[in-house]
């Protein structure tokens, strides 16, 4: 191979290798500025680290409190138990049935009081008008007595039969005919003005009750009728103070279902929402040391420190090897201290089984057990990027195998860069 050949290929060696550091999205930032923002890093502790986390993580749940905040405010005016329409009808009917009741002893009392007062006439002659057409009847009455006394006195002046002849008792006769007519004539007229006005008083009078109602009587009456339509009011007035919050519309049960699924709906985006920030917090520790593996690689030391950890519990139920957990080793190389759990989660005793893996190839010890947690541990060697896996598998089907706190440990220092690399 000729020297510019070997020297092509170093090239090549190396534009690849500084586009593999680069990475997707590189801002063309100089070496210089990747150096200061890398001092910066250097200069971190691990205090303020996990005071930047715990900023960012305090900003998010602020977000999460103040959409939740707005939820509940929406939600405030919700009763904490909503009584059913079925409830509310069932009060409803309950306040009729008492104030039906009392409304009935009031139309029984009033209904007394028109029996009283039906036989009036619409326009009642008052007691004094009564006793003016008293007056004038019995004025008439006198001066008709008076007349007819006058009559007597004068038939009693005229001499008897006995005492005339016969042509004197006829013209007495005529006389005292006469007479008699013009009294008739007189009295007659008087006596039909009389019967006219007796007529027009008894006309008055005859609707009255056999017993009219005396004044104190109807005052009784009206007192009794107040206090009853009083405790209507009352009886009134509580059902409007239990009603008056309900709404015009009273929702039903299915607008309340309705409320509660929209309700439900908007703290599912909420939920989705704070699960995705969670991921994308979650990821800022794997982030950072991502970023120092890219950039430094080792020299990696083997200890009991988490470089790594993914304690989330997983299950598989299979009788052959199958892979439950992975990680990319990035740029440590070399041997790594690798850590897990595994268990039998039955308590039966049914046989487990856990390996390590490289690159969906068994590398490490075979790991069986029947019973609760156990911790493995184990020091293999792995090159740039290796894939590192936990398979399982368990010997009865239906009694799964579980495993946990998937752990890379160890520790590395904080690279450094030099203060200036020649680009060929």
């Amino acid at each position: 191979m000729s020297l510019n050949q070997e020297t092509a290929d170093i090239i090549d060696a190396l534009e690849t290798a500084l586009d593999t550091i680069k990475g997707e999205g590189w801002s063309n930032e100089s070496l210089k500025a990747i150096k200061g923002a890398l001092d910066a890093l250097n200069n971190l502790s691990l205090a303020e680290i996990e005071s930047s986390l715990v900023l960012a993580k305090e900003a998010t749940l602020g977000l999460v409190d103040a959409k939740a905040d707005a939820i509940d405010t929406k939600t405030q005016n919700l009763p904490v138990d909503p009584a059913s329409e079925g409830l509310v009808e069932n009060a409803i009917e309950a306040a009729h049935g008492v104030t039906d009741g009392k409304i009935d002893a009031v139309q029984s009392g009033i209904t007394n009081i028109a029996e009283r007062t039906d036989n009036l006439p619409d326009d009642p002659a008052s007691e004094g008008g009564i006793t003016a057409a008293h007056g004038v009847t019995d004025g008439k009455i006198d001066a008709a007595q008076a007349d007819i006394t006058s009559i007597k006195g004068t038939v009693a002046a005229l001499p008897t039969l006995v005492d005339l002849e016969a042509s004197e008792v006829l013209a007495l006769e005529a006389d005292v005919e006469t007479a008699i007519t013009a009294a008739h004539s007189v009295t007659d007229g008087k006596v039909d003005a009389v019967q006219a006005d007796v007529t027009a008083i008894k006309a008055a009078t005859d609707n009255l009750p056999a017993v009219p109602a005396s004044q104190g009587d109807v005052n009784l009456a009206h007192a009794t009728t107040d206090g009853k339509i009083d405790a209507v009011q009352s009886d009134a007035t509580a059902i409007k103070a239990r009603t008056d919050n309900l709404p015009a519309v009273p929702a039903s049960q299915g607008d309340v279902t309705g409320a509660h699924v929209v309700t439900n709906n908007k703290v599912d985006a909420v939920q989705a929402e704070v699960l995705a920030v969670k991921a994308k917090t979650d990821l800022i520790p794997a982030q950072l040391a991502g970023l120092l593996y890219a950039v430094g690689g080792g020299p990696y030391a083997l200890s009991d420190d988490v470089l790594f950890a993914d304690d989330e519990l997983a299950s598989k139920d299979s009788a052959d090897y199958v892979k439950a957990k992975e990680v990319n080793v990035g740029y440590l190389t070399g041997t790594l201290r690798i850590a897990f759990d595994s268990r039998d989660p039955s308590g039966l005793g049914h046989w487990v089984h856990a390996c390590i893996y490289k690159n969906g190839v068994a590398l490490g010890t075979e790991r069986s057990q029947n019973g609760e947690w156990y911790t493995y541990t184990e020091d293999l060697e792995f090159a740039k990027n290796d894939l590192v896996q936990i398979y399982v598998k368990n010997s009865d089907v239906g009694f799964p195998t579980e495993v946990r706190n998937f752990r890379i440990l160890g520790k590395y220092p904080v690279p450094t860069l030099p203060a200036s690399i020649a680009v060929p």
